[in-house]
């Protein structure tokens, strides 16, 4: 009975986070659409993330609700769900020239988030996964913007958000690992 009750937790746990994502690239969509609207961003490029966004939230949505996400190690698909949040955001930086602080200053609160789900070695390697998204998102800019871009300044934003993301990354794994002791504390408490 106590089994039952705690993965009857353990799911409400992970939906609610799931719904906390959700909400949260859901108002990320609607900035961005409200960007394009006055025209700050294209409306054609809006659409494209709108619609890549809701499929992949739907989808994660449709997991997490029919129950298989408890064959993963992480019911609530962390991991995922954020990465899936940080290449969203690495295509906004591509597709969004004039509204690059915007979404650039967002990467870091979906890797502080991480500190409360992921195990610390799944922090970090978020971090580098982040890293290298801004990385290939900054050629594809220089690339694909190549009249309108400096090359130096799009250099220093990508080594300011490199910095930026690694020091995030850095302590939601720190705090993770304290999250993780504390909770080795507790469970050697029960058994006493």
């Amino acid at each position: 009975a106590q089994a039952v009750a705690l993965a009857s937790e353990r799911k409400a746990r992970a939906i609610q986070q799931a719904l906390f994502k959700v909400t949260s690239d859901t108002n990320r969509c609607l900035l961005y659409t409200s960007c394009a609207s006055i025209g700050l961003a294209d409306i054609r490029h809006a659409w494209f993330i709108l619609v890549t966004s809701v499929c992949g939230l739907g989808t994660f949505y449709a997991i997490l609700r029919s129950g298989r996400s408890k064959d993963f190690a992480d019911p609530s698909l962390s991991v995922q769900q954020m990465s899936f949040a940080v290449f969203i955001l690495g295509m906004l930086y591509v597709l969004t020239p004039g509204l690059r602080g915007v979404f650039l200053v967002q990467t870091p609160v979906v890797l502080v988030f991480g500190a409360f789900t992921l195990t610390p070695r799944n922090c970090r390697l978020l971090g580098v996964f982040a890293v290298l998204v801004q990385a290939v998102a900054t050629l594809l800019s220089i690339w694909l913007n190549a009249s309108q871009s400096n090359i130096s300044v799009e250099i220093i934003f990508l080594i300011s958000a490199g910095v930026v993301f690694i020091m995030a990354t850095d302590m939601a794994g720190r705090l993770s690992a304290i999250r993780e002791q504390l909770r080795e504390q507790k469970d050697v408490y029960k058994r006493q």
